[in-house]
């Protein structure tokens, strides 16, 4: 008869895979030298999350017990000799994350079993249970493209672009891509490491308490002998023990995770005697699956480099007439070029920019965002769209005529911002890489449009509001001279016989039209004996008879009566005009900032309206007066 009692020797079976949700079978086995009385069989399963970091009394540790699942598998019996098998299903909840092992976190399910002795010393058991990650179903294909600088290279910096095939793979399963380096003449890339990096974040209560690498795995590649923009593949496979995502929810006793692991395709770029060049782009790693057809789809990476890029820009510049050059699209609509780039403004990102330049407006026009203050305060010109005058601060010579203007191209804008303008450019902008097709075609369209209809208001801008009434003597005028007329500043660049003349309304500090310049170039510039300038007022008249005598003073009489400036210059003889051609006088009179003096002779007499047979006569008259100089030696007296 033993004199000591015997316990019996435990072990355990389980599935190999046992995943969130299942229900699985644990069997333990009970190997007895004898037979033993035993107050019962008891199984338990745990799970546990803990992280720690640190060390010594620095030490920082978190833990939570998120999982209890017991059982009862034999009340008091005799276990005989030999072996027993006990048998208990146990249901895993749904919400039960898989077993993890990473830097500083851990995540463990333990099975417990208890063989209670009476009279003796009990017999406990731990076993490792692995938890396997929940089964995923395979996402749509999601080729992606990354780069160092989504704007494209900037001046000489090192510049990678990096596409994949696939933005998810499996464990044990590959990751596919390609990446082309730029400005490989100003720096010397020596190698590039490819792969996926694991980050670990760990959290005390809702916060995150610090983030760490868990793992890589990595393959290199050789690039000193890449060329500009060069497509360079790579392929590598992920080992069937690599963790898959592990995500920061709630479990099963209702606590949030005290870890998360997310992955990164990561891409080091090495620069002898500069600083490597490190991409890094959220990647998705899932659970290994047995199905077919749950592994990637095996595509090819999506074109990157200059290559993609240039064919993107050239396809939806071609369909407007636009040629490609330097990353940039040009096209000429009349006389408004149109230039279509990408900008990186700061940390707003990278746009899109449609810039279009053209002869100056003559409008003195400056149109910009409104800054906060100028939103509170208002002012400015006002087109009468509510929310595009809150969003603009426009300044111009005159607000009538810049507000007209504006209410033609604005609607053209709709899709972007308009960045500013002037009379000499105006800019639009929207928050876009240009490096897909659709919204690229879409922004060259638009911008192709502002740049139709801009041309269009651009050649018939209307007059000054004072001078509409005019505008008929102008044309007529325009006619006359054989020359074109700039609307937008009433100004005329025709010819009198063989000599060049122009004829323009100057304006005053307001913006208001003050008086009329008639101007005439002679074919060769004039002796420099000959330069003579003479306001109007008391005693000009007496001025220009000290100076001139016989034809050339009866011309000048001629010229400048009722003038309030005549200027001979070497390339010009001009005279200013107080009235405005087109107007009565007293309309000039109300327009005008201030009175102007003349030079007159002989009895003063109430001023005659400038019509265009009259400015026509009169620039007649400088023609000859500018024939007469350049035959004479001068001084006169």
């Amino acid at each position: 008869m033993a004199i000591l009692k015997s316990r019996p020797r435990v072990r355990a079976r389980v599935p190999n895979e046992i995943r969130p949700g299942d229900e699985f079978r644990v069997t333990v086995v009970l190997d007895c030298a004898r037979a033993v009385e035993v107050g019962s069989v008891d199984v338990r399963l745990e799970g546990t999350e803990r992280w720690s970091i640190g060390g010594g009394n620095n030490t920082v540790s978190r833990q939570n017990n998120f999982l209890t699942l017991g059982a009862r598998l034999s009340e008091k019996r005799e276990l005989p000799k030999g072996r027993t098998e006990l048998s208990v299903y146990i249901p895993l909840p749904q919400d039960a994350p898989p077993t993890y092992r990473g830097s500083a976190a851990r995540i463990e399910y333990t099975l417990e079993v208890h063989v209670a002795v009476p009279w003796w010393i009990d017999r406990r058991a731990s076993f490792d249970v692995f938890v396997a990650p929940t089964e995923i179903p395979s996402p749509e294909p999601g080729p992606m493209i990354y780069s160092s600088n989504p704007g494209g290279p900037r001046g000489t910096e090192a510049h990678a672009e990096v596409s994949v095939a696939s933005s998810w793979t499996r464990s044990g399963d590959i990751v596919s891509g390609a990446l082309a380096l730029s400005n490989v003449a100003h720096h010397r890339y020596s190698e590039v490491k490819v792969g996926l990096r694991g980050l670990e974040t760990l959290y005390d209560g809702d916060h995150v308490r610090t983030e760490r690498e868990y793992l890589r795995y990595q393959i290199r590649l050789g690039a000193e002998q890449a060329q500009e923009g060069e497509m360079i593949p790579f392929r590598f496979r992920l080992p069937d023990e690599a963790m898959s995502d592990l995500p920061w929810t709630a479990r099963p006793n209702g606590q949030r995770g005290l870890a998360s692991l997310a992955w990164q395709l990561e891409v080091i770029v090495g620069i002898r005697w500069g600083s490597d060049l490190t991409l890094r782009m959220p990647f998705r790693v899932l659970p290994a699956s047995k199905r077919p057809g749950d592994a990637p789809s095996r595509l090819a990476p999506p074109t990157v480099g200059s290559d993609r890029l240039r064919e993107i820009w050239e396809a939806a510049g071609g369909q407007h007439g636009l040629r490609y050059e330097a990353q940039t699209l040009f096209g000429q609509l009349g006389g408004t070029t149109l230039a279509i780039r990408r900008d990186l403004m700061g940390r707003d990102g990278i746009f899109l920019l449609a810039e279009l330049t053209y002869p100056e407006l003559y409008l003195a026009l400056d149109v910009r965002p409104a800054t906060k203050v100028q939103m509170m305060v208002g002012g400015g010109v006002r087109i009468g769209n509510p929310g595009w005058d809150r969003d603009h601060y426009v300044t111009a010579r005159d607000e009538a005529q810049a507000a007209e203007v504006l209410r033609s191209i604005v609607p053209a804008t709709t899709n972007a911002t308009l960045r500013s303008m002037d009379d000499r450019r105006l800019t639009i902008a929207v928050r876009d890489t240009g490096a897909t097709r659709a919204r690229m075609e879409t922004f060259v369209a638009a911008a192709t449009d502002l740049a139709r209809v801009f041309e269009a208001r651009r050649v018939a801008i209307p007059p000054p509001t004072a001078m509409k009434d005019a505008l008929g003597a102008w044309r007529e005028l325009a006619t006359r001279i054989a020359g074109p007329l700039e609307t937008a500043r009433l100004r005329i660049e025709g010819a009198v016989g063989t000599m060049r003349a122009e004829v323009r309304v100057a304006f005053d500090e307001e913006g208001q039209p003050l008086s009329t310049w008639l101007s005439v170039i002679p074919p060769s510039p004039l002796d420099a004996s000959h330069e003579l300038r003479v306001t109007g007022g008391d005693g000009s008249a007496e001025q220009v008879e000290r100076r001139f005598d016989g034809e050339v003073l009866e011309l000048v009489k001629i010229v400048c009566n009722g003038a309030h400036e005549l200027a001979i210059e070497r390339g010009r003889v001009t005279v200013g005009l107080p009235t405005l051609l087109g107007l009565p006088p007293d309309a000039a009179a109300a327009t005008a900032a201030r009175a102007l003096p003349t030079i007159r002779w002989g009895t003063p007499g109430a001023p005659l309206a400038l019509t265009a047979p009259l400015a026509e006569q009169r620039l007649s008259r400088l023609a000859q007066l500018v024939n007469t100089l350049r035959g004479s030696a001068g001084p006169y007296r």
